[in-house]
């Protein structure tokens, strides 16, 4: 660690010893792009008139969170539905093989 430039991450990533190498990958930071909707713009020198307000990313995420959850919610809900459909379908497809009267509701 006294060592100029010494970086402990590709020490340990690159260590001779697969225990530690797999340790140091497990621990380490995970390697994720961030997204462009949530990066902040540069600041540059841009004209007034031409400068356009963009929202902060936490006012974004209080826009964007509660469509996707309220999406994936109905992605699950859809996916029931299906299954119980064709549950039911099975379920008129036996009581007909069994010889009963099937009762639509």
């Amino acid at each position: 660690s006294h060592t100029p430039g010494f970086r402990a991450e590709q020490y340990f990533i690159s260590h001779p010893d697969e225990e530690i190498r797999e340790l140091a990958l497990k621990l380490g930071p995970d390697i994720v792009a961030l997204s462009k909707l949530f990066e902040t713009p540069a600041t540059t020198a841009i004209p007034e008139q031409e400068e356009t307000v963009e929202p902060a990313s936490e006012e974004r995420l209080d826009e964007i969170l509660p469509s996707l959850i309220a999406s994936y919610k109905l992605s699950i809900v859809q996916q029931l539905l299906e299954a119980y459909k064709s549950k039911s379908l099975l379920k008129q497809e036996l009581a007909k093989m069994c010889g009963e009267r099937v009762v639509l509701k």
